[in-house]
């Protein structure tokens, strides 16, 4: 009988290896068992690629590479600063500690003096790998900092190497730091409540050992929060652009997941759901895919059956977990790209209510690490942020249905002007009976517990003395986006007529398309009064998603018959774009919405013939 360590190695983990057939389906590959070809590309008759990049090591070990990437951190040198300068006292330290010994264990001398200046300038004239050791704060595998929980996992010392190069084991500074948790908390905590904000807070606070925060979900939680950092605090860190930020932070994530380092569901739930947010859908791994994962994972510690494993008791986060699930599925099936993963008769989960969400002044000292004006000592506060949570969680249901009614499942996806397009197309067979119906309980949904928080520019117009405020004000504004968004979504289908078809009569076709443009001008209402609070870009992708639709809408409706009706039309419809525009750089959603929308003006204005190119200038 083998020895116990030999016996926890016997779980097998997810193949390092897959071939890009397998992983372009994400279904599972046994590459690594049977070799080329596989078990699914033999039966589908298919060639089996296998990729030529793989994370292991081609190049020597991780500790050798960094020793060539910073050997001239701890020599001495006149002429030029080390990058170690660039750190405080303690810190420099350490680092200049780990590389000594770095150096030692692996039996070098170190390089010559000319070696070492030829790195050193190497060095300074490529500022992400100085900024890089001034923007990251410490190693966990040292003393500090004591709130990151160790894991359970029987990692290998190539695995721990594979992390290191990564990035994985890095925590951002204690300003950097900051300026995330900030983020987090105010514009994707206070939509997606996916865990107990008090005691992961408390844990980095206190610093102690007594509390703990796995290590792959604080790093995810950094990654979800780069889209609302200000680029100029990234810049300041290092990092040449949005994107890099969220790829650098990305490859933590992903690295922690690759050699399975937790071993907990709970994290895994969680940042799972939070690399939902993650807003590329040209990637591999897209929100889609995270999504499905989170939900798998719940599903298999019975969050779906309201009697949930591993939460401790705590059935508020259970079900705060799931509806944040449960709001995600629909707000991607409203970018008319995905169906509807979870479907109503799959759950028993009670609605959300304010008890789920325990509410109560946190500890003091939270507000030294993310300031006073986070909420987090007001009970009156977030208790309107929670019955905004409690609304969207409502409205989604309705979403769901509305879906159901209006749309199916295509046999097969298509693409613009060379992008994919939707893979669920319209029904056409709704009754003027059945958008009345969903007419109203959207309007009750909006409604829900308090109309203290329907949108409107009276009630918004107040003055913004906080953050609180500004928070308060965007997730508004979301929430009636959403509203907006799922009603084009009920409008749409019926505002062209169906060919050799009595099922859309003229008067409700004439009624959707007046209600559609109304609320495309409603949308516009309220992305321009957001814009015009300096807001506009703290946004979250749902808004990506209600231009887009708001501008299909408005470009429908170009060949009308007077002129003055087809030139407002154009003018919205260039209002859109550029709104789109301006959100480019932060999610990518409105990136592809813009390569979308002019493919789609270009062979419009060269079917009619009109000058609409210009108009996109």
């Amino acid at each position: 009988m083998g020895s116990s360590s030999e016996v926890q190695r016997k779980c097998r983990r997810r193949s390092s290896r897959v071939c890009q057939y397998c992983q372009r389906r994400k279904v599972r590959c046994d590459l690594a068992v049977h070799g080329s070809p596989c078990t699914n590309c033999s039966h589908f008759g298919v060639e089996c690629v296998v990729p030529g990049k793989t994370w292991k090591f081609e190049n020597g070990s991780p500790l050798q590479i960094l020793e060539t990437q910073f050997q001239g951190c701890y020599e001495d040198n006149e002429k030029t600063p080390s990058p170690i300068a660039f750190l405080p006292a303690w810190e420099a330290a350490e680092v200049e500690g780990l590389f000594k010994s770095i150096a030692n264990s692996e039996g070098h001398a170190g390089g010559s003096k000319d070696e070492t200046a030829k790195l050193q300038d190497h060095m300074l004239f490529s500022p992400p790998v100085i900024k890089e050791w001034a923007f990251f704060g410490y190693l966990i595998d040292e003393p500090k900092p004591e709130f990151i929980q160790r894991s359970s996992a029987n990692l290998e010392t190539h695995e721990i190497q594979y992390l290191r190069v990564k990035g994985a084991l890095l925590i951002p500074n204690e300003e950097f730091l900051r300026e995330l948790l900030r983020a987090f908390i105010q514009r994707v905590y206070y939509v997606y409540p996916i865990l107990n904000i008090f005691d992961f807070l408390s844990a980095i606070v206190s610093d102690d050992g007594r509390h703990s925060v796995s290590l792959l979900l604080f790093q995810g939680v950094m990654l979800s929060a780069i889209p609302y950092v200000s680029l100029d605090r990234l810049v300041a860190e290092g990092f040449y652009s949005r994107k890099q930020a969220q790829d650098a932070f990305l490859q933590r994530v992903m690295a922690l997941y690759n050699v399975g380092y937790e071993t907990e569901q709970l994290p895994m739930i969680q940042t799972s759901l939070l690399l939902s947010l993650t807003d590329d859908p040209t990637a591999v791994k897209d929100s889609w895919h995270w999504l499905g994962l989170s939900l798998s994972f719940a599903q298999a510690v019975n969050f779906h059956l309201d009697t949930p494993e591993n939460c401790k008791g705590d059935k508020g986060l259970s079900r705060r977990i799931w509806w944040s699930m449960f709001t995600r599925d629909r707000k991607l099936a409203l970018g008319m790209k995905y169906p509807c993963r979870i479907r109503d008769d799959t759950y028993q989960v009670p609605m959300l209510a304010l008890d789920d969400f325990g509410l109560h002044c946190g500890d003091p000292a939270i507000s030294w690490l993310v300031g006073q004006d986070m909420g987090l000592q007001n009970t009156d506060y977030q208790k309107k942020v929670a019955l905004i949570s409690i609304q969207s969680a409502a409205m989604s249901v309705v979403i769901g249905e509305i879906l159901m009614l209006q749309y199916a499942s295509s046999p097969r996806p298509f693409s613009i002007g060379g992008l994919p397009s939707a893979t669920i197309v319209p029904r056409r067979t709704a009754t003027r009976q059945d958008i009345q119906l969903y007419e109203h309980k959207l309007s009750l949904c909006i409604k829900y517990e308090s109309t203290e928080f329907q949108w409107t520019e009276a009630k918004a117009s107040h003055q913004l003395d906080t953050s609180e405020d500004e928070t308060l004000l965007l997730l508004q504004a979301e929430s009636s986006l959403m509203h907006l968004t799922t009603s084009m979504a009920l409008y749409r289908p019926q505002i062209w007529p169906v060919q050799n078809s009595d099922s859309t009569d003229s008067d409700l076709q004439a009624y959707s398309q007046y209600q559609a443009r109304l609320v495309a001008s409603k949308v516009l209402e309220i992305c321009d009064f957001v814009q015009g609070r300096g807001l506009f870009s703290r946004l979250s992708h749902i808004t990506a998603t209600s231009v887009h639709q708001a501008a299909l809408i408005h470009l429908s409706f170009i060949n009308s018959a007077d002129a003055v009706e087809q030139m407002l039309n154009f003018n919205k419809f260039n209002q859109c774009f550029r709104l789109l525009k301006d959100m480019d750089d932060i999610h990518m959603t409105a990136k592809l919405g813009v390569i979308l929308l002019d493919s789609i003006a270009q062979k419009v204005a060269l079917i009619q013939g009109t000058s609409l190119p210009a108009l996109l200038l």
